[in-house]
């Protein structure tokens, strides 16, 4: 028997297992890398579309960062058609992850009225779980919103 031959195929098994169960995290990478033009130091010519292909890939396998990237694509139309609903979803999805970003993100939507209904009590209940989450620029929003309400 060829033990050598055993061993190498059990570490490429092993290797594919990896890349496998990690595969949300590869694709938001490389998402990452295409919409910011650099892949951790290696300059990459920026690419919306592409972008869009690998955070979705990686939004649809439950990655928070993803969904909310993937809503911020939609939001402003970066290498996907501009579609309000589209990113109100994905923003939800990662809101629902408790991604603090997300929730103050799709507060501000529901606080203008953004593509949703305006929605002042959701607007201030996302807003609230971002400030829990501990994003700082929610508990400046959160005043905001209570000083406009209280007018």
């Amino acid at each position: 028997m060829n033990w050598r031959l055993y061993r190498r195929l059990g570490l490429a098994l092993l290797l594919l297992g990896a890349v496998y169960t990690q595969r949300d995290r590869i694709a938001f990478e490389l998402g990452y890398a295409y919409a910011n033009g650099d892949f951790h130091g290696w300059t990459l010519a920026r690419d919306d579309a592409q972008a869009a292909i690998w955070l979705r890939r990686a939004a649809d396998a439950g990655h928070a960062r993803a969904r909310y990237m993937l809503g911020l694509s939609h939001s402003r139309g970066w290498g996907v058609r501009q579609d309000d609903t589209e990113a109100e979803r994905w923003f939800n999805l990662a809101a629902g992850q408790d991604y603090a970003p997300a929730c103050y993100h799709l507060g501000w939507m529901y606080h203008k009225g953004e593509g949703v209904a305006r929605d002042a009590a959701r607007a201030q209940g996302l807003m609230a779980r971002a400030a829990d989450l501990g994003m700082a620029d929610a508990v400046t929003a959160l005043e905001r919103f209570r000083r406009e309400d209280a007018r």
